[in-house]
């Protein structure tokens, strides 16, 4: 379990570079998304550092940081849609959506 955590934070961290490389210029929401997943990987240390019988605070915490990562999964995948069907006049009407 203690090699488990520990490998979820590095795996989160190494998606967030990715993500910086990858798409951080196109959207102002992808990058709110992915200052906020840093704090809550920050927040995750630091309960986890802190508190050592407290799994609600650090399941929430851990909850919060999965969702910063569907969003930005969402916000890139709706950017790939974007540029790909950018001259396309259907595939703006999905954007749109």
């Amino acid at each position: 379990m203690f090699y488990l955590n520990y490998l979820d934070f590095f795996l989160s961290l190494l998606f967030i570079f990715f993500l910086i490389l990858f798409n951080l210029y196109s959207f102002r929401l992808l990058k709110f998304l992915i200052v906020a997943e840093i704090i809550m990987i920050i927040i995750f240390i630091l309960v986890n550092l802190l508190t050592i019988k407290y799994e609600i605070c650090f399941s929430l915490v851990y909850l919060s940081i999965a969702s910063c990562e569907a969003s930005i999964g969402l916000a890139i995948l709706v950017n790939m849609v974007h540029f790909e069907d950018k001259n396309n006049v259907k595939g703006g009407i999905f954007v749109n959506f």
